[in-house]
């Protein structure tokens, strides 16, 4: 599975989740808004 993360700034439950995700071995897009 593939996620998308629309963000400007990576706050600290942002990086939780990503650490979740890549836990579950999910692959993560960050897309920079700004």
């Amino acid at each position: 599975m593939r996620i998308g993360v629309l963000c400007s700034r990576i706050r600290a439950e942002e990086k939780l989740l990503f650490e979740s995700f890549a836990r579950r071995r999910l692959t993560i897009e960050k897309i920079d808004d700004r």
